[in-house]
Formats: structure tokens, sequence, C-alpha cells
């Protein structure tokens, strides 16, 4: 049975996730899903719908400090339905929702310099 829009919108998930800190859960829940339009005769590229969630996906991967692992979930879900990742258009809604605190946010990977302290270092022992 088809997933429908209507029953689960996946851009509005994955833009709520990113506003509330849930994106660790979210992106792979999505990739998912859309690796089954590999197989797809409609839901392939340049479907809209899947166009759509794939320019919120590539907007994600373009910020800086997303972790790693988040980041390769994308680029495998690009690879597994043959989409090249630079050429997915973004529409640029991330701008539209405000950012989210990145200290204590399981998406974001931050150096201990950018929270302001200094990184401890452990004696030397010789």
């Amino acid at each position: 049975k088809p997933l429908l829009a209507k029953d689960m919108d996946l851009k509005r998930l994955v833009l709520s996730a990113y506003s509330s800190g849930l994106l660790i859960a979210a992106i792979p829940f999505v990739a998912k899903i859309l690796e089954s339009c590999e197989k797809s005769r409609v839901f392939r590229p340049p479907n809209p719908w899947l166009m759509a969630i794939l320019g919120v996906l590539r907007e994600l991967y373009n910020i800086p400090d997303l972790k790693l692992n988040l980041k390769f979930e994308i680029e495998v879900l690009c690879k597994n339905i043959g989409v090249d990742l630079k050429e997915v258009n973004t529409q640029d809604l991330i701008v539209d929702i405000p950012v989210p605190p990145k200290k204590d946010n399981p998406d974001f990977n931050l150096k201990r310099s950018a929270l302001g302290g200094s990184p401890t270092v452990s004696p030397l022992k010789s």
C-alpha cells in the first residue's frame, strides 16, 4: 500500500525534525522510505514529490556542522536511487525555520573551541 502525502508528509517531517533536534531519527527513516523509489516507475527523478524531499535533504547536507552519519545517509540514498546530490535543486526552506540550538543537539558535531571552551589537554608522561 502506498504512503500518501496526506498520511505522512515527509518534507514537513524532516523540517520539523530539524527545528526540534530529531534529525538523527528522521533522516534514516525518510531515507529508508525513499529507497523504495529505486524500483518505482512513477517515483523516479524528476518526480516533483521526490525532488522536493531531496531538495530539503540537500539543504540539510550543506549545513556545516551536521553529523557525518546523517550526511552519509543522504549520500547513500542519492546513490541508491541514482541521483547526483549536486544536481538537486534546493528551495531554501530551511532559511525560514529558526536555527535550532547546536549545543547539546544530537544532530550536530561542534568542536569544543566553537562552544567557547578550551579543549582539555592531558599532560604528557615522559
